[in-house]
């Protein structure tokens, strides 16, 4: 049988992985009558590895946990819903950089994270235009209900239901309009709505609507900056792979939580 060589490099019987092998044994790679002249070439581009292909690319290696999504995928767990997980982790990294290193203040503390999350169905401009609509939606009516002095828990049941309704509203309206990105909003956290919608009231009421609208924008700019950072897809595929690389997070906020720096 034929055994490889190259006598370039120095290899005997083996054909590296970075060698491309375009035949075996005696066959003519291309065949051709010789009334025909023409020529060939081969041309060598790199692509990014599909999610699947990154996770069974290390799928035996000891620190790897996701070598038991090959068998969770079984019961239909998605690849996608656990590679969100990983990135959450990611995101609010992203976040405690903006409120510890440069001391931006957003409404809630990792509820940025949770925004882009859901910024990645509609894509950014689109999410955050519903998402202002269903927040102020929701602020006007909590502003009334403030009014009646009901009970917080009723009060925030209440918001909850609009929320609801609205979120409905703005995606039954966009596939009538064609629009097929909104009809991804209605994956939008509704809890994460409803208390962000309670928070911008109270500090319209206590601090004024300047500073209400202020928090507000810092909120997209922090939620923007977490959806750029989860959206690469680079860093998912390494995530995938190497899912240990959360260790290096864990480092990352390590340091920040100890640096007592001016912000």
């Amino acid at each position: 049988h034929w055994v490889p060589f190259c006598p370039t490099n120095n290899y005997f019987a083996l054909i590296p992985e970075h060698y491309l092998e375009l035949a075996k044994g005696d066959v003519a790679v291309l065949e051709r009558t010789r009334s025909i002249s023409f020529d060939w070439k081969w041309e060598i581009r790199h692509q990014l590895s599909t999610r699947e292909k990154a996770v069974l690319s290390n799928i035996d290696h000891p620190l790897n946990i996701l070598r038991a999504w090959t068998t969770l995928k079984d019961y239909r767990v998605s690849l996608d819903l656990v590679m969100i997980i990983l990135m959450i982790p990611i995101g609010a990294t992203v976040v405690a950089f903006f409120r510890n290193v440069i001391g931006v203040v957003p409404y809630g503390t990792f509820m940025p994270t949770l925004v882009a999350v859901a910024f990645r169905d509609t894509g950014f401009l689109f999410g955050a235009i519903m998402f202002t609509t269903v927040l102020v939606t929701a602020a006007v009516v909590n502003l009334g209900l403030v009014r009646l002095r009901l009970l917080h828990i009723p009060r925030l049941t209440i918001i909850i239901t609009v929320v609801v309704l609205s979120i409905l509203a703005v995606s039954v309206t966009c596939i009538h309009l064609g629009l097929t990105h909104g009809a991804a909003v209605s994956l939008f956290p509704m809890a994460i709505l409803s208390l962000t919608s309670e928070r911008f009231t109270q500090t319209m009421i206590v601090d004024g609507l300047g500073e209400a609208v202020k928090r507000l924008l810092i909120t997209f700019l922090v939620s923007a900056a977490c959806y750029v950072v989860i959206d690469i897809t680079l860093l998912q595929l390494l995530l995938v792979a190497f899912p240990e690389l959360l260790l290096v997070n864990i480092a990352i906020n390590l340091v920040m939580g100890s640096w007592t720096g001016m912000r």
